[in-house]
């Protein structure tokens, strides 16, 4: 069991990473526009990157809608934080506060360890 979280630690992580990239390279493309093509190629890769790595949760968790919420809330987390040390963002107490409660939704989802759907448990 042990393992099995550290994996999906290490995909999520990684999911995180290529989707944040991609997220720069797109924003990148907005703000050079002679160089548009080029970041938007090379923001596609990590999106694709990222699907397949999302893909690989989906695999891992035996609740979809855990998978979903904690990749979601993660990458949002993430790349929110990466934007505003990269770009200097503004960052204000609302997105503080809406960032800190979806840390805490993806928390109480994941605190029951069993993360497994009643219907899969019956099979």
């Amino acid at each position: 069991m042990k393992k099995q979280s550290s994996i999906i630690l290490l995909l999520l992580l990684l999911y995180c990473i290529f989707g944040t990239l991609g997220g720069i390279f797109f924003r990148q493309g907005g703000v050079y526009e002679n160089y548009y093509w080029l970041f938007f190629i090379v923001g596609n890769l990590f999106g694709w990157s990222s699907t397949w790595l999302l893909m690989r949760l989906y695999a891992r968790f035996k609740s979809a809608n855990v998978a979903n919420l904690v990749s979601t809330a993660s990458s949002t987390i993430f790349g929110q934080v990466v934007m505003w040390l990269l770009f200097h963002s503004p960052f204000n107490w609302q997105m503080l506060t809406g960032l800190c409660v979806m840390l805490a939704g993806m928390l109480i989802a994941v605190s029951n360890s069993s993360t497994t759907d009643k219907k899969e448990v019956a099979k």
